[in-house]
């Protein structure tokens, strides 16, 4: 084989340099590799551009031993891909098992934050530092994200991964805390699960209940495994005498309401009938001054802790049953009692690797170098963006995937506890 040399640029055109044809130019191979020659030249270390057979352009690039590149490229510390035919990968290129995306104009490489156009709406991507496309969970700039397994990033939706229940803002951020959507309040812990049943606010000493069907907090009456229980309208479980309309009620200091029995109370003996309700006895009435060792919640809601007798507003509210002087429930739940809020749960961060991996794409080498077209996760269209999505922590759409399918309310805001 002749000994290589380098042609000219031709300076300000499509990427970088591109080599000068001839009417002599050819493609030649040796020891199974193509090379490109142009006039008894050999073209290395540049770019060729050739029409291709829908009135297009392809691109090469010849290597500095003068042989065509495949594969993962390097130039100029900018990685492109090449397919096994030479032509340079745009778009979503998939190598191995993972998929990269090439920007559509230079063909470079992206990482980052990618927004694409997909039926008229945007869908965020993220590609990491080694190109590849992420999905799963994946923490970035100190929020946590999930992406599904075509790369689109859950955004202001809520979603059940592996049996678990998370909430997404429009931000695609995971939420945590308290949060609010309808009217009704959810708790996600600190690693972004949805909590049911009983959690406790050590710091507080405050005690609520979330449902365990739908996460949704308790207010007013609730039945829990047989036992009446009362929550203020900030969820808090409430302890002590209980007014509703006059009618009085005692709830232990473990919350269940007293009922068939009776209990003597500061010295005084007090009957409670089958619904809870005391009955009236004219040396005992509740008083102000009566027994009250729940605790003390502030806040926007219908109880009020005056002394030692809690007056309330008619029962009732999202997720909640009748007072127990209505009858038996039918939404009784059981429960293992009170538990502390976990904490958080550790998940693999973003990892950097640089791109290694041999092309898939295989249509031999080709003068006029035909694309082949390769579809990516999405049928999409596009930029990439260096930003992340935009909105909210704490704005949701209302929608839900459950394993990506079914759909429950989603969540608005922060805690007003």
């Amino acid at each position: 084989m002749n000994k290589f040399r380098t042609i000219g640029l031709l300076a300000g055109v499509a990427i970088m340099g591109l080599a000068t044809m001839t009417s002599f130019a050819g493609w030649k191979q040796s020891n199974g590799r193509y090379y490109y020659e142009d006039n008894g030249t050999v073209v290395t270390s540049n770019w060729l551009r050739m029409s291709d057979n829908n009135g297009g352009y392809v691109y090469y690039y010849m290597g500095n031993d003068g042989y065509m590149s495949s594969g993962w490229t390097k130039i100029n510390n900018l990685w492109y891909y090449f397919k096994d035919n030479g032509t340079m990968a745009t778009g979503w290129v998939k190598v191995g098992d993972l998929w990269y995306y090439m920007n559509p104009t230079n063909g470079q490489m992206t990482t980052g934050w990618l927004k694409l156009q997909q039926n008229g709406s945007d869908v965020y991507y993220y590609l990491k530092q080694s190109g590849a496309m992420a999905t799963g969970w994946r923490q970035i700039d100190n929020a946590w994200y999930y992406f599904l397994d075509n790369g689109a990033a859950v955004l202001g939706k809520w979603a059940r991964i592996n049996g678990t229940w998370y909430c997404f803002g429009t931000d695609g951020k995971m939420a945590t805390g308290w949060h609010k959507q309808n009217d009704v309040w959810y708790y996600l812990d600190s690693s972004g699960k949805l909590m049911t049943g009983w959690l406790r606010d050590n710091a507080k000493n405050i005690q609520y209940y979330c449902d365990p069907n739908n996460g949704v907090m308790a207010t007013g009456w609730k039945q829990i495994d047989g036992y009446w229980y009362y929550f203020n309208g900030s969820g808090a479980m409430q302890t002590g005498w209980l007014n509703q309309n006059g009618t009085y009620y005692f709830l232990q200091s473990n919350g269940q309401m007293a009922a068939n029995t009776t209990l003597t109370i500061d010295n005084k003996s007090y009957s409670f009938g089958s619904n809870g309700a005391y009955i009236a006895n004219a040396n005992n009435t509740p008083s102000s001054t009566g027994y009250n060792n729940g605790p003390s919640v502030s806040g926007n809601d219908s109880v009020v802790s005056s002394g030692g007798v809690v007056t309330a507003t008619s029962p009732g509210g999202s997720g909640n049953s009748t007072s127990p002087a209505a009858g038996n429930s039918t939404s009784s739940n059981s429960s293992s009692g009170p538990v502390v809020v976990s904490n958080a749960t550790n998940y693999n961060s973003d990892t950097s690797t640089a791109p290694m991996a041999t092309g898939t794409d295989s249509s031999g080498p080709s003068i006029y170098g035909t694309s082949n077209t390769t579809i990516g996760p999405g049928t999409s269209s596009g930029t990439s963006t260096s930003n992340s999505p935009t909105g909210s922590s704490s704005s949701y759409s209302g929608s839900t995937y459950d394993s990506f399918g079914n759909l429950i309310p989603g969540l608005v805001s922060g805690p007003g506890m």
